[in-house]
């Protein structure tokens, strides 16, 4: 992968008139990002620095509206996630406030266990404000691969939808001094919140069989169908997301390796309910 460039100051005193390109410094190019490119960088300004984290979007998203993630972030609480500092709609540029802390990739299996998973994604979703637009993962695929046959999902229950990150992976928490904090919520709607908890735990790569007590200390009570339903939609959705990224010729060989996975995850729960209805 080639290292983008660094961008120009032009572009932050463009979104914030009032900041100096002089004030601003010592550009880093953040790994990691698919559809958005990320840098931090420094403004020093009479004798404070500060550190920042400049989003700039590779193009439109199937989806994703910046009008909705905007508001959400000036109305998400300030320990949920990244203070936002600039926000243009048009472009999807964002600014927001340095985090400082390891992603929970990196240190999960040196200081956590699955059960921390669940306090995080309850308080989590207490904390996530309203919104009328609904994440369905079907009509997501059917966005990101037109010609896919997403059929055989099971449709939302609406009794059981409330606002959901929808993208929690584990490369979208910090853990932060005082709590994890979460980025990226370019696809926030209304979902099953077992769907995140499915989410943030295969994104871990943690064992399958472990998810089903997890949900069950999650919801209060067991529902197996339902956490194999959301296994299903997100397999599904991980591999719309792949075939939708390498049909746009991004030819990273993690989309490769996430397209494989995704159909041998979902082959294998095809393969336990044949096994099941036998």
């Amino acid at each position: 992968m080639v290292t983008p460039s660094v961008p120009d100051k032009r572009l932050i005193t463009k979104l914030l008139p009032n900041w100096h390109p002089a004030e601003i410094s010592d550009f880093e190019f953040l790994s990691g990002g698919f559809s958005n490119q990320n840098f931090s960088f420094r403004r020093s300004k009479e004798g404070n620095t500060e550190k920042y984290v400049l989003r700039v979007p590779k193009g439109s998203q199937p989806y994703v509206d910046r009008n909705v993630e905007k508001s959400l972030y000036q109305q998400m609480p300030n320990h949920v996630g990244a203070d936002l500092i600039a926000f243009d709609t048009a472009s999807g540029q964002m600014i927001t406030r340095w985090i400082e802390g390891p992603i929970l990739a990196e240190t999960f299996f040196d200081a956590f266990q699955e059960s921390d998973l669940i306090s995080y994604v309850q308080t989590l979703h207490d904390s996530i404000p309203q919104t009328t637009r609904t994440y369905d993962v079907a009509d997501q695929a059917k966005l990101l691969v037109g010609n896919g046959d997403f059929s055989n999902l099971e449709p939302l229950d609406p009794r059981l939808l409330q606002p959901c990150h929808n993208d929690l992976n584990p490369w979208n928490v910090i853990v932060s001094a005082d709590n994890w904090k979460t980025l990226d919520w370019e696809f926030v709607g209304l979902n099953d919140p077992l769907f995140d908890l499915v989410a943030l735990h295969q994104g871990l790569e943690l064992a399958q069989e472990n998810l089903f007590a997890i949900a069950e200390q999650f919801l209060g009570h067991r529902e197996e169908d339902r956490v194999l339903s959301n296994l299903k939609r997100f397999w599904s959705r991980e591999l719309a997301w792949a075939e939708y990224q390498l049909s746009a010729g991004n030819k990273r060989s993690e989309i490769f390796q996430q397209r494989t996975t995704s159909q041998a995850k979902l082959k294998a729960l095809q393969s336990s309910a044949n096994l099941d209805n036998g």
